[in-house]
C-alpha cells in the first residue's frame, strides 16, 4: 500500500554523480520498511536510526531544506552499518523523526575526459601543478569535476586522495609503465588514483596554451619568439631587469609593452608570471626545449609563460 511519508533534505556533497537515491526508513533497518525515492538506479540499502550520514551541503536534484513527499513503499534488505556506518547523529528537522540516507549514482564524467595512462610525477616537480586537492575520499570523477571547475585540460590523480590540475603537462614527466599506477583511489576501491610518484592523467581536450610566433610591441614593432632558455644558471639572471607591468598582469604582450617602454630590446615572461628584460642574454644562458617552457600565464592561461627557471624569450625585430 502507498504511504505518504515526508523528509526534508539538509543537503549533501556528491561530486561528480550523475544522480541520487534518497531513502527515508522506519520500522527498523531489516525487518521495516524504507520509503524510497530513486534519482539514480533502484535503493539496495537501509540505514537505522541515528545513522550518521556525513558532511552535507547540496544534492544533485534536490534543494537544500525543502519538504519532498516519497510515495513507493520498499522492502529494508540493507546493513544499517553499511557505508556511513551507525553512529550517534540524529538529523534534526520538524517533520524528520527517523533517518535519511543518501547513495550515490551512477558517476558521470562533467565533460568528455579521456585518459592518457599512467606517468611519472615528482614532489619538486609535478606533472601537474597548477591546482591541487587532497581528499582522503578521492575518485576519479571528483578530481576531473574540481579540474573541469577550473576550467584546466587536465587532470591527475595520485596515491588514492591526491588531485592535481594544469593546462598542458609539466617537464619532465614521461610516460610511465601502466602497472606503476596501482593504488585504489580512497572514495572508490574499484578506481585506480595512481601510486607513489605516479599519476593517472586524463583530459578534456581543452586547447593547449601557445607561444605566439610574434608579438607586436609598441609603435607597431615586432617581437619574434626564440624559444625557451634557461633563467637564474649559477645564480645569474639570463634577463637583469624585473620589471612589473603596469596592467599587473603578465603576458607576452604586457612583458613585451613593459620592456619596450623601459627602452630593452629582448623580453622574457617566466613561472607564470614573471617578466624580465634587457639588451642581452646572459652568456650562462642555454636554449632548451620548448616543452620545459609549460607554464601558462597566471593572467591569461591561453599562452605560455616559462616555467621554473625557464624563460620564453622575445626579441625586437632590427629594422633594416
Amino acid at each position: 500500500m502507498q504511504s505518504n511519508y515526508k523528509f526534508a533534505i539538509l543537503g549533501a556533497l556528491l561530486t561528480g554523480v550523475a544522480a541520487v537515491d534518497i531513502q527515508y526508513c522506519h520500522g527498523g533497518a531489516t525487518e521495516g520498511v524504507c520509503e524510497d525515492i530513486t534519482f539514480a538506479t533502484s535503493a539496495t540499502t537501509c540505514y537505522a536510526v541515528n545513522a550518521a550520514i556525513g558532511t552535507i551541503d547540496t544534492v544533485i536534484g534536490l534543494t537544500a531544506g525543502v519538504e519532498y513527499s516519497v510515495f513507493t513503499d520498499v522492502e529494508c534488505t540493507g546493513d544499517a552499518s553499511d557505508v556511513f556506518g551507525v553512529g550517534t547523529t540524529t538529523l534534526v528537522a520538524p517533520f524528520l523523526d527517523n533517518v535519511l540516507s543518501i547513495s550515490a549514482g551512477i558517476p558521470v564524467v562533467p565533460s568528455p575526459w579521456t585518459p592518457l595512462d599512467c606517468f611519472t610525477d615528482f614532489a619538486g616537480s609535478r606533472t601537474l601543478a597548477a591546482a591541487t586537492l587532497f581528499d582522503p575520499a578521492m575518485t576519479i570523477e571528483m578530481c576531473q569535476a574540481f579540474c573541469d571547475t577550473g576550467g584546466f585540460g587536465f587532470a591527475g590523480v595520485e596515491f588514492a586522495s591526491e588531485c592535481y590540475c594544469d593546462y598542458s603537462i609539466q617537464f619532465p614527466a614521461v610516460a610511465a609503465d601502466p602497472t606503476s599506477c596501482n593504488v585504489p583511489c580512497g572514495g572508490n576501491a574499484n578506481e585506480t588514483c595512481g601510486g607513489a610518484s605516479f599519476i593517472n592523467l586524463f583530459t578534456n581536450g581543452n586547447p593547449l596554451p601557445i607561444t605566439p610566433a610574434t608579438v607586436v610591441g609598441p609603435n607597431a614593432t615586432q617581437w619574434t619568439s626564440n624559444g625557451c632558455f634557461t633563467d637564474n644558471s649559477i645564480g645569474v639572471r639570463t634577463l637583469p631587469l624585473h620589471l612589473e607591468p603596469a596592467t599587473g598582469t603578465v603576458t607576452p604582450q604586457t612583458c613585451v609593452d613593459t620592456c619596450a617602454a623601459a627602452g630593452q630590446t629582448i623580453a622574457g615572461v617566466e613561472f607564470g608570471l614573471e617578466c624580465w628584460c634587457g639588451t642581452a642574454l646572459n652568456v650562462n644562458a642555454t636554449s632548451v626545449a620548448d616543452v620545459e617552457c609549460g607554464t601558462a600565464c597566471t593572467a591569461d592561461p591561453t599562452f605560455f609563460c616559462g616555467d621554473n627557471n625557464r624563460l620564453n624569450v622575445y626579441t625586437l625585430d632590427v629594422e633594416v
